[in-house]
Order: C-alpha cells, then sequence, then structure tokens
C-alpha cells in the first residue's frame, strides 16, 4: 500500500463531483462529505462505512481514509475541506464550540 500525505493548502474548499475509488491516504484538513445522490463507501481506518443519499461523514486531520464505489448507478457528494481547522478557532483550543461574540467580532 503507498500512503500519501496532503499538505492541504486551502484555507475552506467545497467540491461536487462524482465519488471514485480513492487510495488511502490522509491530510491537515477536516473532511466532511455528504452524499447528495447514490451512494459511496468510505474506508476510516481499518474501517469501512456505507453512506447513502443524505448521509454525512466527518474525516478529522491525520486520519488514515479512503473511498469506494462499488454501485453501478449515478452518484454525486459533496466534499468540504478546512485546513487547518485550528485556524478559525486558535490552536490551544480544545472547546468544540465557540460562542457568538467569538464568531462576530465587530
Amino acid at each position: 500500500m503507498h500512503l500519501v500525505y496532503e499538505n492541504t493548502k486551502e484555507e475552506i474548499i467545497a467540491i461536487k463531483k462524482t465519488p471514485v475509488h480513492r487510495p488511502p491516504h490522509l491530510h491537515n484538513a477536516l473532511e466532511i462529505v455528504y452524499v447528495t445522490e447514490g451512494c459511496v463507501e468510505l474506508g476510516v481506518g481499518e474501517e469501512l462505512f456505507h453512506m447513502d443519499q443524505g448521509d454525512i461523514g466527518f474525516i478529522f486531520p491525520n486520519i488514515i481514509h479512503h473511498y469506494q464505489v462499488f454501485s453501478c448507478q449515478h452518484n454525486q457528494a459533496i466534499y468540504l475541506n478546512a485546513s487547518p481547522v485550528y485556524r478559525y478557532f486558535g490552536k490551544q483550543s480544545a472547546k468544540a464550540t465557540r460562542n457568538k461574540s467569538f464568531l462576530h467580532r465587530t
């Protein structure tokens, strides 16, 4: 197995595309995948998750993952990468939420 590390340079990117087989890889970005049509298989670590239309998956930074497509039907998904997440919330922060005054500074 050839593992690829992707150093994501874009801060936030969202792409709607047809899912394809994608070999194991990891990157410094949070990745969110939302299936809009059909289905896709998401492999995280040693587990494989079947995702149907309307399902959403979260892959945290530096986690090995891959995609597989077994269906012949039309498949579409939105992939959103946010890299690196701590830029938006503070490097030292372990909080999962922030109040509105932090997000909407005047």
